[in-house]
C-alpha cells in the first residue's frame, strides 16, 4: 500500500515518532526514576499503588469532561440538545472524552495485570507509564484542537505502551516468557 497523500506521510511519521518517544520515555524514565517508591510487598499493596496512579491518569478525562461542561454552558443552545457540527470545539472535546475513556480502560486493565508481575525496583515503571499516559492524552487533545491531523502522535503514544505491555502480559500468561 503506497503512501502518496501528504496527510498519510504526516500521519505515518507522527505514528513512528509516537512509538519512538513512548518507548524512549518509558525506558529512560524507568532507568533514571528520581523518586523513592513506597514499601510495596503484597498484592494488595500493589493494587493500591496502581489505584493511586490511576487517579492521576484520570486527570485528562476529568479535564475533558470539564471542557465539555464549560463549552455547553457557554453555548446555551448546546444545553438544549442542539446538533453538533463536526469539528466544532464541543465536538472535539466530546470525542476526546470518549477516546480517553477507552484508553483509560485499557490502561487500567494493563496496569492491573502488569503490577502483579513486577517486584522491587521494577515497580517504578508504573508511575513512568502513568506520566507518559497523561502527557500523550494531553498532547492528543491539544493537537486535535489545533490540527486534527497531528493528533496521530498522541494516539500512537497512548496506545504503544498499552499494547506492548498487554502483549507482554499475554505472552507471560501463555508461558511464552
Amino acid at each position: 500500500m503506497p503512501v502518496n497523500d501528504p496527510r498519510q506521510k504526516v500521519a505515518l511519521s507522527a505514528m513512528v515518532a509516537g512509538l519512538f518517544f513512548s518507548f524512549s520515555f518509558v525506558l529512560i524514565g524507568s532507568l533514571y526514576f528520581p523518586f523513592e517508591l513506597p514499601q510495596i510487598e503484597t498484592p494488595a499493596d500493589k493494587l493500591f499503588f496502581v489505584s493511586e496512579n490511576l487517579v492521576y491518569a484520570a486527570l485528562p478525562l476529568v479535564g475533558g469532561m470539564l471542557a465539555v461542561m464549560l463549552r455547553k454552558f457557554v453555548r446555551p443552545a448546546a444545553l438544549e440538545g442542539e446538533m453538533l457540527t463536526d469539528g466544532s470545539r464541543l465536538d472535539i472535546h466530546i470525542r476526546f472524552v470518549r477516546d480517553t475513556v477507552y484508553s483509560l480502560l485499557l490502561f487500567m486493565i494493563m496496569l492491573g495485570h502488569l503490577v502483579m508481575h513486577l517486584n522491587g525496583a521494577f515497580l517504578r515503571v508504573i508511575p513512568v507509564l502513568t506520566a507518559w499516559f497523561i502527557f500523550a492524552r494531553l498532547y492528543y487533545w491539544a493537537a486535535y484542537l489545533v490540527s486534527p491531523l497531528h493528533r496521530v502522535f498522541g494516539s500512537a503514544a497512548t496506545l504503544a505502551p498499552i499494547l506492548f505491555f498487554m502483549l507482554w502480559s499475554l505472552f507471560g500468561l501463555g508461558g511464552l516468557l
